[in-house]
């Protein structure tokens, strides 16, 4: 969205106005602490890390385009729960989660316990380049999702 689609956005929603300009300001405050977080430190060990990816369209000078956003929370050692990452990227794949994994590694984390994802293609793989002592869990919901798709929605058996 352009900083003018934003402010007609809050408009919309809010009631209120706020220039394109000030939007764009509070943008540039706010990126350096995203860049900031995106880079922090992590620990050393994981108890489990939850792997996803959410598919996104946007709309990018004029073009409707289909992105993924990334995701991993990590349960640590005392099962305290912490977002660890956030990257945008193309159509979700095994190789891309491989760099994602490859940053977590280069921030300190040496040693996870379980990953948990969905079925993807090559996941295990992936996982086991970057984190070969690792065990990897199938995601319950989406195997669930992936079962259900099969069931009929007749209910005159």
């Amino acid at each position: 969205m352009s900083t003018r689609d934003i402010s007609d956005n809050i408009n919309e929603l809010y009631g209120f106005e706020v220039s394109a300009e000030t939007v764009s300001n509070i943008t540039n405050r706010v990126l350096s602490e995203v860049k900031e977080w995106q880079s922090r430190p992590l620990k050393s060990t994981y108890a489990v890390i939850f792997m996803d990816g959410m598919v996104y369209k946007i709309k990018k000078d004029g073009v409707v385009q289909k992105v993924t956003v990334y995701g991993c929370v990590g349960v640590d050692m005392d099962g305290n729960k912490e977002p660890l990452s956030l990257h945008i990227g193309g159509v979700e794949s095994s190789k891309y989660w491989v760099s994602v994994m490859n940053d977590l590694k280069a921030r300190g984390v040496q040693s996870v316990l379980i990953f948990c994802t969905d079925n993807l293609k090559g996941i295990d793989d992936a996982i086991k380049s970057c984190y070969p002592e690792s065990d990897h869990q199938k995601c319950i919901v989406h195997q669930i999702r992936n079962s259900v798709k099969h069931v009929s929605h007749n209910r005159d058996f």
